[in-house]
């Protein structure tokens, strides 16, 4: 119907759906904690994917590996477009596994607050996002300014609150 390869590429109509996906955490205990997302396309890893912001390429932004995403903010974020067959043709050996192209708002001169909150349905796991978006013109439309404030907390599952993972610590 569709063939092989349709199936396996990302979903690039709900930039929430892969940006929120691709968040991962690691956690050192007693020191720092790092907080990143990035972008895997095709399998090939995180280096392998080129990130562009309206086209530039975005730079690393951790040690852990690729492009650092969770620097953009979602409220700026107009469109998000993937290209994953021959991107390193036109990118070069570190785009193996594709571009991804995030193409933020212009002339925005409006306000926007969105919020989320959700939770796992057997508790813990609790999460509270709230963006604020802010853009106006200046000298006659001449320059565009956008503001935006992310804000997102996350509380952690704990080993008591699953079953599954009690049974086997008590093992």
């Amino acid at each position: 119907e569709h063939g092989g390869a349709i199936p396996q590429c990302p979903e690039a109509t709900n930039y929430r759906n892969i940006l929120q996906s691709a968040i991962g955490n690691v956690q050192v205990s007693g020191g720092q904690t790092y907080s990143t997302a990035s972008v895997n396309l095709g399998g090939f890893g995180a280096q392998q994917t080129v990130v562009l912001i309206n086209g530039r390429r975005l730079g690393p932004g951790s040690n852990v590996g690729g492009t650092d995403i969770s620097r953009i903010p979602l409220g700026a974020i107009e469109r998000i477009e993937v290209l994953s067959a021959s991107a390193a043709a036109l990118y070069g050996g570190g785009a193996v596994g594709g571009a991804v192209n995030v193409i933020l708002r212009k002339d925005y001169a409006m306000r926007d607050v969105t919020t989320y909150i959700g939770t796992s349905t057997h508790g813990g796991g609790t999460e509270f996002r709230v963006t604020g978006l802010q853009g106006m013109s200046l000298f006659g439309g001449r320059t565009n300014v956008t503001f935006t404030l992310d804000y997102n907390t996350r509380q952690p599952i704990y080993h008591h609150q699953r079953s599954y993972l009690q049974r086997a610590l008590d093992k």
